[in-house]
């Protein structure tokens, strides 16, 4: 069983990655809603809500686990995730698996992010050991933004204002390093076009499922698909609804 965890809905563009190219595999998905969003939260909160939501995981038969929030991805590798269970289990974060994969495009790349995954400046260090200097641009509102549903003309105004803010740097690959982003792709594509700037713009869910395929056995499986959340939420439902309608799943508020 693969657990997946995230503060609510971001995690989706990496669950929605992982079925694609395997279908087969079960999989429990937490969505820490009552918590969301992380990215503007301390250090010290995204420490203690990722313990939590490993936890969680693992007591709900997680054998594996991805995370699919960029901003917790930095503590899942922590001594500490490793003592919450007595049994061995496999964790893929987001950062090591982007940066192997998009350090070919060099110097020239930007990465969108929430201010915590920015501020934890480790995306930036892991880039640097392969000898890439990115530049980076914090979106603060978007990831709740999405999250609790706001309507597509604001998020419009937020990704514009974050877009234009950007243009201060060279770039030419733009890494969406926050799983929410992905699901308004297009809104960063609109900006960019009527700005006159060409970009490539990637979703860093690809190499994260990739990683994850390469590192965890993934022959078994019947195709579950639990849904977990901490706090109800209409978008939730529906973004789950939208995305995979041909699955069969639950969804339970824990």
């Amino acid at each position: 069983m693969i657990g997946i965890f995230d503060s609510g809905v971001g995690g989706l563009s990496v669950l929605k990655e992982l079925k694609k190219k395997a279908p087969h595999l079960d999989v429990v998905y937490f969505g820490d809603i009552k918590n969301a969003p992380y990215g503007i939260k301390s250090q010290e909160e995204l420490k203690k809500l990722t313990l939590s939501g490993v936890k969680v995981l693992l007591e709900n038969n997680a054998t594996n686990i991805i995370s699919a929030c960029n901003s917790i991805s930095t503590f899942m590798v922590l001594e500490e995730v490793g003592l919450l269970s007595d049994k061995p289990f496999g964790i893929v974060e987001m950062i090591n698996p982007t940066v192997e994969k998009y350090s070919q495009y060099g110097d020239g790349i930007l990465i969108f992010a929430t201010p915590a995954t920015i501020e934890s400046n480790t995306y930036q260090k892991t880039f640097e050991r392969e000898e890439v200097k990115i530049k980076t641009q914090d979106i603060p509102e978007l990831a709740g933004a999405i999250e609790f549903g706001k309507t597509p003309e604001e998020i419009q105004r937020i990704v514009n204002d974050a877009v234009s803010k950007s243009l201060e740097n060279d770039f030419e690959t733009v890494l969406l390093c926050c799983t929410h982003y992905p699901f308004v792709a297009d809104k960063f594509e609109k900006s960019f076009r009527d700005k006159n700037k060409k970009i490539k713009i990637f979703n860093p869910a690809e190499a994260v499922i990739d990683s994850a395929l390469q590192k965890f056995d993934t022959e078994k499986g019947t195709g579950v698909l639990r849904f977990l959340i901490s706090q109800d939420s209409p978008t939730f439902r529906k973004m789950a609804s939208e995305h995979f309608k041909e699955f069969i799943y639950t969804i339970e508020i824990i």
